[in-house]
């Protein structure tokens, strides 16, 4: 199982760009693994400061199987 976080807000998750934020869906989503927590949480306050509403950090857990 692995862990991973992204930062969630209200219409959608954050994704973090040479041009800034944007709103986007989850498969498109800036995600952070445990050893980069600070910087999705300093991504958190630019969203906050660029008007981004409902911003949290949540977590991911993805299992690996064999689909086929």
């Amino acid at each position: 199982m692995i862990k991973l976080y992204a930062l969630k807000c209200r219409d959608g998750y954050i994704k973090e760009t040479s041009g800034g934020l944007q709103r986007v869906e989850l498969k498109k989503a800036s995600v952070y693994d445990k050893d980069n927590l600070n910087k999705a949480k300093g991504i958190l306050e630019k969203a906050e400061e660029a008007g981004f509403v409902g911003i949290h950090l949540v977590e991911l857990t993805i299992t690996e199987k064999r689909y086929i």
